[in-house]
C-alpha cells in the first residue's frame, strides 16, 4: 500500500532540495577580448618581415566603441541576461565604482574581487536587471567584507557602517535597503561564499591593473608564492578531474576533508571492486611523472586514501545486493 502525499509535500520537497551549481568562468561575461572591438587591423609577417604578429589599432571615438562592445555583449549573453538593457558598461563601471569605494576604505582588492564574482553568479541566475544592479552589487561586496576582511568584531563593525555610508552617497541607496536585501542575496547564493581562488583571480589580476598595479607588486613575494602555489594546487586538481567542494559533503560530516572521485572513475567502479586498487594504483603512479607503481593494498598505510572516499563507496554500494561482500582493500566495515 503506498503512502498517500498531502498537498504541500512536493512544494516542501522543492524548497528542501539543493540548487544545482552554477557552471562559472570569470572570463565569460565580462570577456577580456571586449576591448578593441572591430577598429583594428591585423598584420601578419611574410618573408621579408620575418615570422610576427601585429596589431594596428584604430583611433575610435569612445561613445562608439562602447556601443559596439555593448552591441558585442549583447548578442554573446542574449540568452543570459534577464534585462536586455544590462549592458557591458554598466557591469564594468559597477566593479570600477566598487573597487574606488574599497580603497576610500583600505579594503583588500581580492574583497572587490570575491564581490564581482557573487555578482557575475547573480547575473546569471537571472537575478540581476537594470533596475536593481546597484543594489545586488552593493550586497555583493557587503557580504564579501564580512567574508573577506580581516578584522575584529569592533573594527569590522566600524568599517560596515562606513561602507554602508558611502554606498548611500554613490549609489542613493539607504543603508535599510541593503540590509533588508542582504539574507535574500545570501540565499539566492545558496549561502555558499566559499569561492575557488581560480574564479577570483582573473578579476584580482584585472582590478589591480586598474590601479596599475599587479599581484607580486601588491602581495609582496613571500605572500605571492604562497598564493601562487594554492592556485596552482586548484588548476592541477581540476586538470585531473578531482571535486575540491561537493554539494553533498557539506550535509555529511563523516565526507569533511576529503575528496570524491570523478564522475568518470566513479561510473568506472560499477564494474568490480577490483577496478578501485587499479585506479589507486594509476592515481599513485600520475605524481611520479607516469612510472609504475606497486601499491601494497595490503597495507592500509600503503593505499592511496587520498583518491577514494569511504563514505562515497558505503553510499554506492550499501543498498547493492553485493555490497555485503565488497569493502575496500586493506579495511573492513562493522554494523
Amino acid at each position: 500500500m503506498g503512502t498517500r502525499r498531502r498537498p504541500g509535500d512536493e512544494d516542501r520537497d522543492r524548497e528542501d532540495a539543493h540548487p544545482e551549481r552554477v557552471p562559472y568562468s570569470a572570463n565569460f561575461m565580462d570577456d577580456p577580448e571586449f576591448r578593441q572591438g572591430r577598429h583594428r587591423h591585423v598584420v601578419r609577417g611574410d618573408k621579408s618581415l620575418g615570422p610576427i604578429v601585429s596589431s594596428i589599432l584604430l583611433f575610435v571615438k569612445p561613445h562608439e566603441l562602447k556601443d559596439e562592445l555593448n552591441q558585442k555583449f549583447q548578442e554573446k549573453h542574449a540568452w543570459w541576461l534577464q534585462d536586455p538593457s544590462l549592458s557591458l558598461s554598466k557591469l564594468r563601471h559597477l566593479k570600477r565604482e566598487t573597487l574606488m569605494c574599497s580603497q576610500m576604505l583600505d579594503l583588500e582588492v581580492a574583497t572587490v574581487a570575491l564581490a564581482c564574482v557573487l555578482f557575475e553568479k547573480l547575473v546569471l541566475q537571472h537575478y540581476v536587471t537594470k533596475v536593481n544592479r546597484k543594489l545586488y552589487m552593493a550586497v555583493c561586496f557587503l557580504l564579501a567584507v564580512k567574508f573577506n576582511e580581516p578584522y575584529a568584531s569592533d573594527a569590522r563593525k566600524r568599517v560596515i557602517h562606513q561602507l554602508l555610508e558611502d554606498i548611500d552617497r554613490v549609489h542613493a541607496l539607504p543603508s535599510r535597503d541593503v540590509l533588508t536585501a542582504e539574507f535574500t542575496v545570501y540565499a539566492q547564493l545558496s549561502f555558499n561564499l566559499h569561492v575557488p581562488i581560480a574564479e577570483v583571480h582573473p578579476h584580482f589580476v584585472r582590478l589591480l591593473k586598474l590601479i596599475e598595479s599587479n599581484p607580486r607588486k601588491y602581495l609582496d613575494d613571500d605572500v605571492f608564492t604562497s598564493y601562487s602555489a594554492l592556485l596552482a594546487v586548484e588548476e592541477q586538481a581540476e586538470n585531473r578531474g578531482l571535486l575540491l567542494s561537493d554539494p553533498l559533503d557539506g550535509f555529511d560530516e563523516t565526507t569533511d576533508g576529503e575528496v570524491r572521485l570523478s564522475d568518470e572513475e566513479d561510473d568506472a567502479g560499477d564494474d568490480s571492486g577490483n577496478n578501485n586498487e587499479t585506479r589507486g594504483r594509476k592515481q599513485k603512479g600520475s605524481g611520479d611523472g607516469g612510472k609504475n607503481t606497486t601499491v601494497a593494498t595490503n597495507d592500509p598505510s600503503m593505499f592511496p586514501w587520498h583518491s577514494v572516499s569511504l563514505t562515497q563507496w558505503w553510499r554506492k554500494r550499501r543498498n547493492s545486493p553485493r555490497g555485503q561482500d565488497e569493502s575496500p582493500p586493506g579495511t573492513s566495515l562493522t554494523m
